[in-house]
């Protein structure tokens, strides 16, 4: 497959989305096409990335060009739920198998030198597959050394994976003398799956499989309540 692939007006079936960088559009292949808003800015980003494959993070396949110049770049359609509106959709069992998973893809990309940024609960879905889907690659880069590239990539996604328990519930932790967890997740001295894992420990829920991460949320506003 080319890296570089000539712009076709099939490249915008229809629009799914857009954001600060740019409109995105599914293919009439069922693939998704990002049309990039200032692409002499990310080209050089963009070049490094493109056909890099890992199972949690969605790289550019290809880039898209137009009389020479690149405007953007295609990558694969992700069907799932945005992180941002999971609730009852997922089991806390299944949450934290896609952290572990996730966990390992950010070692993966690590050793690749790729650092991850803009990761955020909005670029992340859960899909059919029961495993976390990260998009919106194009701000990542490609640097020279791997050297603290690893805690980077992790305290990224753990910000970003976690954002509701921290932000919303950040009284709860403090009035529960649980400051320390969220403080180690923060700063990158313990994994995503550690933190849910140790947090159980702490509320009423003792079967996972069958309970949701809407019924995390709901036991964490009870910890400020009861302790």
């Amino acid at each position: 497959m080319a890296n570089i692939v000539e712009y076709d007006k099939s490249f915008e079936k229809k629009k799914i989305g857009s954001g600060c960088n740019g409109v995105c559009y599914l293919t009439s292949d069922n693939q998704v096409f990002k049309r990039i808003d200032y692409p002499e800015i990310f080209e050089q980003n963009l070049r490094s990335l493109v056909g890099k494959r890992n199972p949690t993070y969605v790289f550019p396949k290809q880039l898209v060009s137009l009389n020479s110049i690149i405007i953007g770049y295609i990558m694969d359609y992700v069907e799932g739920v945005r992180l941002d509106y999971l609730g009852n959709e997922i089991s806390i069992q299944d949450y934290l198998n896609a952290l572990r998973i996730a966990e390992y893809d950010i070692a993966a990309i690590s050793s690749m030198h790729i650092f991850s940024i803009d990761v955020s609960d909005d670029n992340i879905l859960f899909s059919k597959d029961k495993r976390f889907k990260i998009i919106d690659t194009d701000y990542y880069r490609k640097l020279k050394t791997s050297s603290n590239i690893y805690n980077s990539n992790l305290r990224n996604f753990s910000h970003a994976s976690l954002s509701l328990l921290l932000n919303l519930y950040k009284d709860r932790f403090k009035n529960n003398n649980l400051e320390y967890l969220r403080e180690s997740l923060i700063n990158g001295t313990i994994r995503p799956s550690q933190f849910i894992s140790t947090l159980l420990n702490y509320i009423q829920i003792s079967d996972i499989s069958n309970s949701s991460v809407a019924e995390l949320k709901d036991e964490l506003k009870l910890l400020y309540k009861n302790r």
